[in-house]
């Protein structure tokens, strides 16, 4: 096979977890002499990412920085600080976020300033959080619902419900630049819902109520369903809390926007009969190399 072929072989046995089969051909291309390049680095990590094994991430990174062919990029420090602070190494998640700042380069900063709201945001660093979106927005005039979004969701998880407030304020004010009817419908329902999640991670369930209501009442919102995590999350406080009046209001809610007519939607709910699950944004940080977001973020700017 050709490096290429490697390449894309290896992805696909990524995402099959088949992960033994990612070593086995990691092991076949050194044997042939087939060097590795910074892409087949970061999908062995991201192998060893998903399994947790901080052992073998940090061996696979140190070959990474040890091989003279490979110059790791702001990418790979992204990686590893997503990797550190989802295993509880904070110190060594700060270390990945210097040298991944330190490697950014001109074209990449629009993606850059999205992950370092992120991962700022997931270390608990308010203040970086902030001087990160006030250097991105210097930087990028033309802010987009995406990037609010972004912001939004880091003071949030840091219990900035207050600036989180007032960034939501100042995203309802921005011109929508293309078909401003979905896009405001968008703003109000993405923006309501992720204030509800600020108030659930405090467990102030009638607030978190009230952002969902006015989430269903925005005019085009018709196809909107609140994420089954967070409706998870509503009836587990309901239940600790023997708030059954909060808990009918909640499936009024969800009766009202078809969720309960919804039987793929119930098995993502456990007190409707499913499972519950769970949406891991930091290892959706570390993915996004292999899935173009970076492209996307750009060419929706037109750069």
């Amino acid at each position: 096979m050709m490096p290429i072929q490697f390449k894309v072989v290896m992805i696909l046995y990524m995402n099959l977890k088949e992960y033994d089969k990612v070593d086995s051909l990691v092991s076949e291309m050194r044997q042939k002499k087939i060097p590795l390049d910074v892409d087949c680095y970061i999908v062995w990590l991201l192998c060893f990412v998903d399994q947790g094994s901080v052992e073998k991430v940090e061996q696979v990174f140190e070959q990474m920085e040890q091989d003279s062919t490979v110059n790791p990029d702001w990418s790979s420090f992204c990686l590893m600080g997503s990797f550190y602070i989802r295993v509880g190494l904070l110190e060594k998640a700060e270390e990945c976020i210097k040298m991944f700042e330190s490697r950014i380069t001109d074209q990449d900063r629009i993606v850059y300033y999205h992950d370092a709201i992120r991962l700022c945001g997931n270390l608990g660093k308010r203040e970086e959080v902030y001087r990160a979106w006030n250097v991105f927005k210097k930087i990028c005039p033309k802010t987009l619902m995406m990037d609010y979004h972004t912001m939004i969701s880091s003071l949030v998880r840091l219990g900035d419900i207050e600036g989180a407030e007032q960034l939501y304020a100042e995203w309802l004010s921005v011109k929508p630049t293309h078909n401003p009817k979905i896009e405001e419908s968008r703003i109000h329902v993405h923006g309501k819902e992720i204030l509800a999640e600020g108030h659930i991670r405090e467990k102030k369930v009638s607030e978190a109520l009230s952002c969902l209501k006015e989430a269903v009442l925005v005019r085009g919102s018709k196809n909107w369903k609140p994420r089954p995590v967070n409706v998870s999350s509503i009836l587990s406080i309901c239940e600790q809390n023997d708030d059954m009046q909060s808990k009918d209001i909640l499936m009024g809610l969800l009766s009202q926007v078809g969720c309960l007519e919804d039987e793929a939607y119930k098995f993502n709910v456990p007190s409707t009969g499913g499972v519950a699950t769970v949406c891991d944004e930091d290892e959706d940080i570390t993915k996004r190399k292999f899935f173009s977001t970076n492209y996307r973020l750009k060419n929706a700017r037109g750069t």
